[in-house]
């Protein structure tokens, strides 16, 4: 999982894996000029603004983007790959993810509903309240 200050850079790299996604939650499919044509205009809102993005996005080796808040687990997909649309891909990806993110061999657990971490003992998410277990 490679991460990014743009949203442009992310779906750079997401270009060089596939040419056509679906945007969440819309489900409405996009390829790869209308992807990188809207990620420039997004980026250029914030640069127009002249606020800093609250976020990072990310590629995953699929080519799905998504973004995440103060680095923290990703709360959203904005773009799932085609034709490898599919229920588990979400999930493959998150797996991926907390994978790549161990800190000092503790796996580190994040709230399926909401993405937020949480303490690994945890038997309900204390942001949105979901039972974990």
């Amino acid at each position: 999982m490679k991460e990014f200050q743009t949203l442009s850079d992310a779906v750079s790299e997401a270009t060089r894996i596939c040419d056509e996604w679906i945007i969440m939650p819309g489900k409405q499919q996009i390829d790869a000029f209308d992807a990188q044509k809207k990620a420039y205009e997004i980026d250029q809102a914030y640069a127009a603004d002249g606020e800093e993005c609250p976020y990072t996005y990310l590629c995953s080796e699929e080519g799905a983007v998504g973004l995440t808040e103060g680095k923290e687990y990703m709360a959203q997909w904005i773009m799932l790959p085609l034709p490898d649309v599919s229920n588990d891909l979400e999930e493959q990806i998150r797996a991926d993810y907390e994978r790549e993110h161990e800190v000092a061999g503790t796996k580190r657990k994040f709230c399926k509903m909401c993405g937020k971490q949480i303490p690994a003992d945890a038997s309900f998410c204390k942001f949105c309240g979901i039972a974990l277990k």
